[in-house]
Formats: C-alpha cells, sequence, structure tokens
C-alpha cells in the first residue's frame, strides 16, 4: 500500500487477508525436479542456491542452455525438443523479472511524491540480461497460454509467468516440481522480491461515501476473519500441504510470500504512458536499447504524472 500511494499521508488501495489474490497472484518460477537431479544429482540443489544467494538471472540463462536438447533438430525450440524454459510470449512473462531486480525505477520526495528515475547503467544491463535469457535456444515463448500444460508434460525445466495459484493446475503431474522465487539481478541484491501479478484485486472506498468509519471497521473485520480462517486454508493447507510436494518447497513458499512487492510504474502503468511495461517492449523486440526506449516516454510518462497529482491535490484540498 505504500508503493501505491501517491503521497505521505494517503493510501487509495487496501491490500490485505480479506483480498487474498494478492496472494494467489504472487510471481513464482516453478521448476521440474527431475529434470534438475538428473543433470545435477540432488533435486533440491535450487533451493541451497535460493537460501545462499546464488539464484540470479546469470545462473537461471546457464542452467537454461544446459538442459536443453534440440530433439527433432530443426534449429529452433519448440515443444518437442527437451526446454530450459517455457513462457507465455515475451510479454508479462518479463514483469517478474523487471521488477524482481533491485533496480530503483522511482524515487520520492520530501512530501513522498513520486518522481521518475528510469535510467541507470544497472537498468541498462537488464535489458541485456533479459533478452538473453528470453531468445536462448532452449527458451520457449511460443505457447500461446498453454505453457503450464507445456511444463506438466515434463520436459521442460522452468515455467515463467506463473503464480501461486498456478500450482493448482500442476498437482497432477508426473514430476516433482518445485517453487522457486524469481531471480536476482546479480548477487550482490539482497533480497529476493516477488512481483503481484497484475491482476490482483486490491480494495479501495469511494470518496463519496457517506459512511467510511463504518466501511473501514467492516473491512478490518472481514480482513481479521480472513486472516484466522480463510488465509491459512489455503496458504498453509492447500498450498503447502497439497499442492508442495516435500516440506523445502514450503520453505521457498515463505521466501516467495515474505518478499511480495510491486512497483508504482507497474501498478500506474497505463495512466503513465505504458512506461512500467517498457521491459515487455524491448524483449518482443529482441532489443537492448533501453535508454532510447525511455527517452521516447519518459516527458510523456512525466506529465501524466504531474496530472496525476494534480487531480489528488484538487481531490483533498
Amino acid at each position: 500500500m505504500d508503493e501505491l500511494s501517491l503521497g505521505s499521508d494517503y493510501r487509495f488501495f487496501l491490500a490485505g487477508d480479506y483480498f487474498i489474490t494478492a496472494l494467489l497472484n504472487a510471481r513464482v518460477v516453478y521448476y521440474n525436479k527431475q529434470i534438475y537431479a538428473d543433470h545435477f544429482d540432488n533435486a533440491d540443489g535450487l533451493y541451497q542456491e535460493v537460501i545462499d544467494g546464488k539464484w540470479t538471472i546469470d545462473r537461471m540463462a546457464e542452467l537454461i542452455k544446459t538442459v536443453y536438447v534440440d530433439v527433432n533438430n530443426d534449429s529452433k525450440p519448440d515443444v518437442d525438443d527437451k526446454l530450459g524454459f517455457v513462457c507465455y510470449a515475451t510479454q508479462a512473462s518479463v514483469d517478474g523479472f523487471v521488477y524482481g531486480s533491485d533496480i530503483a525505477f522511482t524515487q520520492r520526495d520530501s512530501d513522498g511524491f513520486i518522481e521518475l528515475s528510469m535510467i541507470s547503467d544497472d537498468a541498462i544491463k537488464l535489458a541485456e540480461k533479459l533478452n538473453d535469457l528470453f531468445h536462448l535456444p532452449g527458451t520457449f515463448t511460443g505457447a500461446d497460454g498453454k505453457q503450464a500444460s507445456i511444463f506438466a508434460s515434463g520436459n521442460t525445466l522452468f515455467l515463467g509467468n506463473g503464480v501461486f495459484s498456478t500450482a493448482n493446475g500442476l498437482r497432477s503431474m508426473e514430476a516433482d516440481f518445485g517453487f522457486l522465487p524469481h531471480p536476482k539481478y546479480d548477487e550482490e541484491q539482497e533480497n529476493y522480491h516477488s512481483l503481484v501479478h497484475d491482476t490482483a484485486l486490491l480494495g479501495c472506498i469511494p470518496g463519496s461515501s457517506a459512511n467510511l468509519d463504518i466501511a473501514g471497521a467492516v473491512i478490518e473485520a472481514l480482513n481479521a476473519e480472513s486472516y484466522r480462517s480463510v488465509t491459512p486454508a489455503w496458504y498453509e493447507t492447500a498450498l503447502k500441504v497439497k499442492y508442495a510436494r516435500d516440506d523445502l518447497s514450503g520453505q521457498m513458499i515463505d521466501i516467495i510470500h515474505d518478499s511480495l512487492t510491486t512497483n508504482f510504474i507497474y501498478a500506474y502503468n497505463y495512466a503513465l504512458d505504458s512506461i512500467g511495461l517498457i521491459y515487455r517492449d524491448l524483449v518482443s523486440r529482441n532489443s537492448t536499447d533501453y535508454a532510447s526506449a525511455v527517452e521516447k516516454k519518459l516527458k510523456s510518462a512525466e506529465n501524466k504524472l504531474a496530472a496525476l497529482v494534480d487531480v489528488f491535490h484538487g481531490a483533498n484540498q
């Protein structure tokens, strides 16, 4: 809620146990434990890399290249091959990697208002890393919404664009699968960050509400009861017991849960000339020209951000 705020003193969106889709839509990288064990002996080895802070974009790219086999010898990755990574196109799948990094695309002024700070060496380098990852020979991006079923068939190491609720559809998968947070930008990054997918539902109270105190009390009561009954039933019983297949997966689930995040320019993207999804376009075009792409949108995005702030000030005079 802090990240979504326009200023220091107001919160326009509510997140909590009552709005459980924020948890269901936490981004997850799934991996086939059998394929990993075939190449590296220990099926849980990736879990240790996560704990040791060594799970990075570069490491994921390395593993994709290691396991890929062009089974049908047609010189392109497809569903007949042994794949390293399958994902939905090169669009929404990119977001979890972008905001899983520690790169600061914004900053706040003394009053808590957002300022765009899109250009940095790391932001430029990230475009290079993601283009490499999504255009590796072992990455298949033509799944057309069928990426989960392709992964479930057992011939792919990693599944992209997955969220916690994806695990429900993988319960019948023959091979064991594991949960991973999205990888770090590099090993210097201190913590993992798990983006909440932009389809998650949030709450808000209309400014025209005549009973703000009552509305607040009802939402607080709903959150409290959801915390006691709904969240434990789904998170502790369904996700960790029915979907996860070992205790270490539960530890990974907690790491993802405890690192939930979003970003102002991601949430307000469509009000800011789509500057929050700029990496989607770059990776789709296999372009690393991040600085030029930002330059084309920055002035418009700044003007629209200023207009958004003006609306805020007008509503709170």
